[in-house]
């Protein structure tokens, strides 16, 4: 509250101070009472706000005459006003105002006797750098202190908040739409896949989605994104870009595997792979017959071999006892992609 005194000055205690003349900053103006009554005239100076502060008498006096000067006494600190820029986020589920990397501080302050200093804190009483104000602060709801003081010393102290930071970028997550039964997800034939697709913002929702160059329609302010996507051609990769509404930003590679081959027939023995182009064995080995096919699985695999006629033998198998000289195997197999395998071998065992 501002207060107005009126103080009575007797001419007899004015006719003892100095006469000073007046600079550049100090102005002549008549006294309301008029020179017959008082003085010729008064000499004063103007304050930053405007008031006058130093009171000169003229050369002329009259000491009967007493005048009185209003004068305001100023015991409150500065207004204070903090705002962002630009402004808040409100998120769907929330009144409070969300901020993030883009958003800046601007303390706004003003007093009748001028600022002298005016400061934001966090809230523990340390001084908030404003250039990277986002970085000092954990990710959540917070409040802010605003600190200044006028050019007469007051000094003023007040809150701002609650508001909410959120430095979390949005996530990007998706299932296959036709997987076969037990085939994994990132694998496919080359010919057809079809993903969805779920991009999830839960702070201030989304600003922007973009897969493979090609921006998402009508999402701004949602909090979830989904979308199907479908690979074909032997395609294998999908970027995507996505940005929430506080500044926050997500990328990265979806990447699918192709596969276009059958099982590969694996044979070995005492523990040790044999290999096929040049399939030598000694007579009476044991030998194990697995299909192998590490990218889709086996669904099904067989041989068929000439020392057990036109029999297809599921796999895996184990074989004994073979005695010397050449037989072949027809080996057919097919995997979860129904990618099919069908090769013959030949191998001859030495005496």
């Amino acid at each position: 509250m501002i207060t107005r005194l009126s103080i009575a000055i007797c001419a007899l205690m004015l006719a003892a101070m100095p006469i000073r003349a007046a600079d550049d900053s100090e102005l002549a103006v008549p006294t309301p009472l008029g020179a017959a009554q008082l003085f010729e005239h008064w000499q004063f100076r103007l304050d930053a706000a405007g008031r006058p502060n130093h009171w000169l008498r003229s050369a002329e006096q009259n000491r009967a005459a007493k005048i009185s000067l209003p004068i305001e006494i100023d015991r409150h600190g500065p207004d204070m006003q903090l705002r962002w820029q630009p402004d808040p986020v409100t998120a769907a589920d929330s009144a409070i105002g969300v901020l993030g990397p883009k958003h800046r501080p601007l303390l706004q302050s003003a007093d009748p006797a001028g600022v002298a200093d005016a400061q934001i804190l966090s809230r523990d009483g340390q001084p908030v750098a404003l250039d990277r104000w986002s970085e000092d602060l954990e990710e959540g709801r917070f409040s802010l202190q605003l600190l200044a003081s006028d050019r007469l010393g007051n000094v003023q102290r007040t809150s701002a908040g609650p508001f909410l930071l959120d430095r979390t970028p949005p996530t990007l997550s998706w299932r296959r739409l036709d997987p076969a039964e037990g085939l994994p997800h990132d694998v496919y034939n080359g010919k057809h896949a079809l993903i969805e697709l779920s991009v999830t913002d839960a702070g201030a929702g989304l600003e922007s989605v973009q897969l493979n160059g090609s921006s998402a329609e009508d999402i701004r302010g949602k909090q979830r994104h989904t979308t199907q996507f479908e690979f074909s051609d032997g395609q294998v990769e999908l970027t995507w870009l996505a940005s929430d509404r506080v500044g926050n930003r997500s990328q990265g590679r979806l990447q699918l595997r192709v596969d276009q081959h059958g099982p590969e027939l694996q044979i070995a023995s005492a523990g040790q792979t044999i290999d096929l182009k040049a399939a030598r064995l000694p007579p009476n080995q044991a030998l194990r017959l697995t299909a192998v096919d590490d990218t889709a699985g086996v669904e099904s695999a067989c041989v068929v071999a000439s020392i057990w006629g036109e029999q297809c033998r599921p796999l895996p198998l184990d074989v004994v006892g073979l005695s010397w000289g050449r037989f072949t195997l027809e080996f057919r197999a097919r995997d979860r992609l129904a990618n099919i395998s069908n090769r013959r071998f030949v191998i001859e065992v030495t005496p």
